[in-house]
């Protein structure tokens, strides 16, 4: 929100996003060559869940943050993009690695196999970016957006396993911050504001 939609800020968010998912796929490839998927795919999952919460929390910790202040403007956002949005992407982007695996090892047809984990994975793109930019941010908001999405990763790593009682402690967490960010109560509003679960407005609601 208070890097605003100039060219700098989407020019920063696509090549920050790749450069992190680049990244994040050379880290999944070797990491899949060395160990089975299964061991360690729901944990990949539970680290995405963590580190788009933490997205959260670094954007209302950048915001007007006096380090950035006085600084040009194109750095300013440059800076900012980096801090927030590249963890994420590098460790989403290991998780491809570890799925197309575990296909190849299901598959006789290699060729086949590999255009339909590419392919679905685009569509899951598409659909993922059309949804959002059309109806979820309406319905839930840019913080309730990122919140729903770190449950459902965690859900996913749940079922996944194979630490399964981690990945249910940390999706109890997510429930809960959830559930303070809903609750319009003062001290609650504090709280959620404070990690950065909702923006510092008089909005009852994150989901608004």
């Amino acid at each position: 929100r208070h890097l605003g939609s100039s060219l700098y800020t989407w020019t920063s968010i696509i090549g920050v996003v790749l450069a992190g998912m680049s990244l994040g796929n050379m880290v999944g490839g070797r990491l899949a060559d060395r160990r089975r998927p299964q061991a360690y795919l729901g944990l990949l999952f539970m680290a995405g869940s963590i580190a788009c919460l933490l997205a959260l929390y670094l954007n209302a910790l950048f915001t007007g943050h006096p380090l950035l202040v006085g600084q040009s403007w194109p750095l300013r956002v440059f800076v900012t993009v980096v801090s927030i949005f590249f963890l994420p992407a590098v460790v989403l982007g290991t998780i491809s690695p570890a799925t197309a695996k575990m296909a190849i090892e299901r598959s006789e047809s290699l060729g086949r196999t590999i255009g339909s984990v590419y392919a679905w994975g685009a569509v899951g793109s598409i659909v993922g970016t059309l949804s959002t930019g059309f109806w979820l941010i309406a319905l839930l908001g840019v913080h309730g957006v990122v919140l729903v999405t770190a449950a459902i990763l965690a859900f996913v790593g749940l079922l996944l396993g194979p630490q399964r009682w981690a990945q249910l402690l940390w999706l109890v967490v997510i429930l809960g911050l959830i559930t303070v960010s809903c609750v319009p109560a003062p001290t609650t509003t504090r709280v959620a504001t404070a990690f950065g679960l909702r923006d510092n407005l008089d909005k009852a609601f994150i989901f608004s």
